[in-house]
């Protein structure tokens, strides 16, 4: 088997706008699903101050031009992918069982949350 290293990142600005808005968007989308509250949210983004998230949040609803930050995308990036795996794996244990199986796509186990 052949290895090859990733594509390296397009991290113009050009293309961090493209994708930002929808990004944001979609990880409004996944966060009532594992029931994150806005201070959740800023956490996982790397966002400290409100003003800062609320401002990007209005201009990625409004469909915006919007420009995050790599780190920023890398972040969504990240918890979109853990979202996908979990459905991912949800699917398989619906498969292959009975229907009995607790969802880990719903609640996350996240300190205070348990797996439901």
């Amino acid at each position: 088997m052949n290895w090859k290293p990733p594509a390296p990142i397009d991290a113009s600005p050009e293309n961090r706008a493209r994708v930002s808005g929808p990004g944001l968007r979609t990880l409004f989308n996944v966060a009532p699903v594992w029931e994150l509250d806005v201070a959740e949210i800023r956490t996982l983004l790397g966002m400290p101050t409100s003003d800062a998230f609320q401002t990007r949040s209005d201009a990625a609803r409004a469909d915006e031009p919007l420009t995050l930050e790599t780190d920023v995308l890398l972040r969504i990036s990240a918890v979109l992918g853990i979202f996908k795996s979990l459905r991912l794996l949800e699917e398989t244990n619906d498969e292959s069982s009975n229907g009995s199986e607790a969802s880990m796509v719903k609640t996350p186990s996240m300190g205070k949350r348990q797996w439901s």
